[in-house]
């Protein structure tokens, strides 16, 4: 045997040893399940998707951060969709949730208004969730769709008001609102494109001063507007929503 052919095995036995020790092995992912459905009776239009994501909501003072999305072409309700994520992006101590929308080319048509945890802190890797339908689109210039209604606060944050004296809404059809936030009344102008949201201004507004329960639930109600981007109107019900979809005010119209 010549030197070479000598050689060439211990050679190649090496290389094979070492990336036997080096190779790094495949991460393994994870899986929440999803189902997905709304109340209504009404069939999808053709190029309907669903748009899923998962959320890191832990920090209340900034926005939340998508770990994973995915789309999928959807027909109807109810749909079960997986949505695939790395654990080594999740952080026991964080907390997660799912949120959802149901779009046809640029329209949003359902949307989850609530939230959905998963994984952490004892909370499931399966959820169902229960979309809102949203509202019909419109033009920047068009006046609000919920304005011309005296609105009053039913929920804050998850937390249902228990009040003969809710903090209260009402819109012109020019932007202009007016809030009652629990003491004090501020008012501001708001626009709206489809069933997105924004202020076009702080909100100025009185500054009594009034008993520390009624102070909590105006700054809570002030903290809940600034957080909301999007809406969602379904009859006499009217609900805010945050960037990661979840409900921070929900409304009721309030009888003259």
């Amino acid at each position: 045997m010549t030197p070479l052919k000598r050689v060439l095995p211990k050679v190649l036995a090496g290389v094979l040893a070492a990336l036997s020790v080096t190779a790094p092995a495949l991460a393994q992912s994870e899986t929440v399940e999803v189902t997905i459905t709304y109340r209504e009776r009404m069939a999808l239009p053709p190029d309907a998707v669903l748009e899923v994501k998962l959320l890191d909501v832990s920090r209340m003072d900034a926005p939340s951060t998508t770990i994973t999305e995915g789309s999928f072409p959807i027909s109807g309700v109810p749909v079960m969709v997986p949505i695939t994520y790395d654990p080594a992006e999740i952080d026991d101590r964080m907390s997660y949730s799912v949120s959802a929308r149901i779009l046809s080319g640029d329209s949003v048509i359902f949307r989850s208004t609530s939230a959905y945890p998963v994984i952490t802190r004892g909370a499931p890797d399966t959820v169902e969730m229960v979309l809102e339908r949203s509202a019909t689109p419109v033009t920047p210039a068009a006046p609000p769709p919920f304005a011309g209604i005296a609105w009053a606060a039913t929920e804050i944050t998850g937390r249902a008001l228990v009040t003969d004296d809710p903090p209260t809404m009402t819109v012109d059809g020019e932007g202009n609102i007016a809030i009652y936030a629990g003491c004090n009344r501020y008012v501001s102008k708001i626009a709206t494109d489809g069933d997105s949201l924004r202020f076009l201004g702080p909100l100025a507004g009185t500054m009594m001063a009034c008993p520390d329960a009624r102070m909590k639930l105006e700054s809570d109600t002030i903290a809940a507007l600034d957080d909301s981007v999007s809406f969602v109107r379904y009859g006499n019900n009217l609900t805010f929503s945050n960037e990661a979809g979840i409900a921070v005010l929900r409304f009721q119209e309030r009888p003259e």
